[in-house]
Formats: structure tokens, sequence, C-alpha cells
């Protein structure tokens, strides 16, 4: 009856007065909704079934910085080189990344330094920790790995021939 009286253009200018949608406007606005739903859904399911990406990194604690460009430029492409001050941080990272490899300052170790190393492999196997230093006599460097369970030991000044071959032989891959 009132689309008789009314002319056709009543209806939506009463609907913008009273600052509501139309009700045309309100399905169409429904079925975007649950189309937009929909999408949600099925990329939240595509997320939970993707498995989680991998990141691989090699851990550097050492007391200065000179070593870290030597040691990122010879990691092999795909692995990370970061840094870490204390086993804390070792322990931190290794939760949030597959790290194979572990180069620590031996100055780093501290007192505790074989109790961290195996309390890293107990729970880390496949973890490969390698010693940083300087001025160790060629005895002394080969008896330390056997008492601190290191793969090795890394002698300064690094060379990144030397260097190269040192980690092809600690990566695992």
């Amino acid at each position: 009856m009132f689309d008789r009286v009314f002319p056709p253009n009543f209806r939506s200018t009463l609907y913008k007065i009273m600052g509501i949608p139309e009700p045309q406007s309100l399905t169409r606005l429904d079925r975007k909704l649950n189309h937009l739903e929909k999408s949600i859904q099925a990329w939240a399911k595509e997320v939970e079934e993707a498995p989680p990406p991998v990141h691989k990194r090699v851990l550097l604690g050492d007391t200065g910085t000179e070593s870290f460009e030597v040691i990122r430029e010879a990691i092999p492409q795909g692995l990370e080189l970061k840094m870490v001050k204390d086993w804390n941080q070792v322990f931190r990272e290794v939760r949030k990344a597959q790290v194979p490899l572990v180069v620590m300052d031996l100055a780093l170790l501290g007192p505790d330094g074989a109790r961290n190393i195996r309390k890293l492999k107990s729970s880390h196997p496949h973890i490969r920790v390698v010693g940083l230093a300087s001025y160790l006599s060629e005895s002394l460097a080969q008896a330390m790995p056997d008492g601190l369970d290191l793969a090795g030991i890394l002698q300064r000044p690094l060379t990144p021939e030397h260097l190269k071959e040192s980690l092809g032989r600690h990566l695992p891959f």
C-alpha cells in the first residue's frame, strides 16, 4: 500500500534519515560477512596444517665482534649467524630455532661450561659445540675437547679458508 502512495525512493530516503541500512543491504552485508568468515576459517585451517618454518642458526658466543663477519661469510647459505652473550641466551635460541652448531669463546664457557655443554647435548644431541680460543698450544687444544665435550676448537686468528674447512667438519649437513 505504501508503495502506491509514496514515491519509489521514499523508503530508502526514510532509512537514510533514520540512519539504518536498508533491509536489502543487510542481506548483502550478511552474505559478505558469511563469505569472509568462511575464508578466514579456511585460511586458519591452512595455517594450522602447515608445518612451522624451520630456522637454522649457528650461534656465536664471543667476547668481541671481529669473528662475527668471518664466520658469517664462511657458513653455508640457509644458515643464520646469531651472537649470544651467555649460556642462558644459548638455551633460549635453541628453543626458538634449529641450531646445528654453537661456537663459544672459551672465555665465555665459565666455571659451569662443562655442565652447560652436557645439559645442552642431553636435550639436543644433534648440536655440536666448538670452542673458540686465542693463544692455545696445539697439545692443549687437542686435550681440551675431551674434558669439555667439545667437537673441536677453532683458533684465532680465524682465516676464511681454515674456517670453511673446520665448519664443513662440524656442520652435520
